[in-house]
């Protein structure tokens, strides 16, 4: 095998995003603006979960209005938090045996 003492030039730069536009070097102290829009992705807007003044629900059995789920309630759909609908669902699997 021979020796050869050429030197070989290799560029082993890792980038995350899009391709830097030339050769100008990237800048990583560069400010940059998370909210400037983005022509090349077009993205669904963000869900916002929360409770607005119209929509503020109350638990009918214990007055929860904090809850990651809504169910029905002997008075109806969405009635009843998380909690007191798995109970009130067991009171009725029970009752029907």
């Amino acid at each position: 095998m021979a020796n050869n003492n050429q030197d070989i030039n290799l560029d082993l730069t890792l980038t995350l995003g899009s391709p830097n536009q030339g050769n100008a070097p990237l800048d990583a102290h560069a400010p940059v603006d998370v909210h400037a829009p983005n022509d090349e992705v077009n993205r669904a807007p963000i869900a916002r979960r929360g409770v607005n003044a119209d929509d503020a629900k109350v638990c009918m059995a214990c007055g929860n209005t904090n809850t990651p789920l809504w169910r029905k309630g002997p008075n109806g759909p969405q009635t009843l938090c998380n909690a007191c609908g798995l109970k009130h669902a067991r009171t009725l699997r029970r009752a029907a045996q």
